[in-house]
């Protein structure tokens, strides 16, 4: 199990992580000389009836000899069934960028824009932390008089195409504070803590989404036309310890040539954000290619290759603190002049 390449002050949040909360799965990846952090594994995901797929970009994975490496990693006290580690694969021009929804859908990037104004809870500017990833950052909390826990950004863009779609741009993350506030939820329970938890694991997907909104856990993103805020898109869970960067296709029908309004709405400090753009660009065609493992050893000299291939509800179970796994994958021939790498992976925690 090679050394994790990590920088000082990863480690720094990781001490604060482990002293809040259990985790899901984190992922490391082979940048070419080391191994490096790149995010969470189906975050939220804590459901085995209730699980979906989710879809990590892996900006740093880059192939060495041939081949694509990951490792997935037990680091914090949680037991951990991963299904599915499967990577998604996408060549395209130099021009654009890629970027998936959450359902995995890809849309090219090609003429990004900032907002012209970002106004949080109707009075505070907050153009400088959402404009640019320079360090700066959103994290709804404002503070307010009276007792509504939710908090909001209104977000004011450009609108010159006339278009009836659009496509806005995140990197955003959920927040240590929200991990926190599970954590003393959860321990309310006492020693009824595990029957809850075991009762849990039946409720629909359904079920588990309207618990989440009904504490107000997702960040909500709404659009107005013209005719009122319509909500559009809910974001479960992305996890606290990486910005990740993902697209949602917009709805301008109606627009016009009026200014585009989005309003980003979630619980008090539930989540971090550090960057919002829109684009009106075509999406172009861009070819993905779907790479399955050729090789899983875990840190018990286990190939359980088989057990990341499909969603067939066979999982990987890491039980313990400090497993691991080495997943490798044939890095299929480059197809055009640039790489973006997403995986897709499922499973509960």
């Amino acid at each position: 199990h090679g050394t994790l390449g990590v920088l000082g002050g990863f480690f720094l949040v990781m001490i604060i992580y482990a002293a809040l909360k259990s985790s899901c799965p984190f992922i490391y990846v082979n940048s070419g000389n080391e191994y490096v952090f790149s995010g969470e594994l189906y975050p939220g995901n804590i459901i085995k009836n209730a699980q979906e797929t989710d879809y990590l970009p892996l900006p740093a994975l880059k192939e060495k000899d041939g081949a694509l490496n990951i490792q997935i990693t037990n680091e914090l006290l949680e037991i951990q069934h991963t299904d599915e580690a499967v990577l998604e694969i996408v060549d395209h021009p130099h021009s654009v960028s890629v970027a998936m929804d959450p359902s995995g859908n890809l849309y090219t990037i090609a003429s990004p824009e900032a907002p012209l104004k970002a106004i949080a809870d109707d009075h505070h500017n907050i153009i400088s932390q959402v404009a640019e990833s320079d360090g700066q950052w959103a994290t709804f909390d404002t503070h307010m008089e009276h007792s509504e826990n939710k908090r909001k950004i209104d977000l004011w863009f450009n609108n010159t195409n006339e278009r009836t779609s659009g496509k806005l741009l995140l990197s955003v993350k959920n927040s240590l504070w929200l991990d926190y506030a599970m954590g003393k939820f959860y321990e309310e329970f006492g020693d009824y803590f595990p029957k809850f938890q075991e009762d849990r694991q039946s409720i629909s997907l359904e079920e588990a989404y309207q618990w989440r909104e009904d504490q107000s856990l997702p960040l909500s993103v709404y659009v107005n036309t013209g005719n009122g805020w319509v909500l559009q898109h809910t974001l479960y869970a992305v996890g606290p310890l990486k910005f990740q960067e993902l697209v949602l296709p917009i709805d301008l029908s109606g627009l016009g040539d009026n200014p585009l309004k989005v309003r980003l709405e979630t619980g008090f400090m539930f989540w971090e954000l550090d960057k919002v753009a829109i684009d009106y660009s075509d999406n172009l065609h861009v070819q993905k290619t779907q790479v399955f493992p050729y090789s899983a050893i875990d840190n018990y000299q286990r190939n359980v290759r088989k057990h990341l291939q499909t969603p067939d509800r066979i999982y990987l179970t890491q039980t313990e603190v400090g497993d691991w796994v080495e997943i490798k994958y044939q890095s299929p021939p480059k197809q055009s002049e640039k790489r973006t790498i997403f995986l897709r992976n499922k499973g509960y925690y």
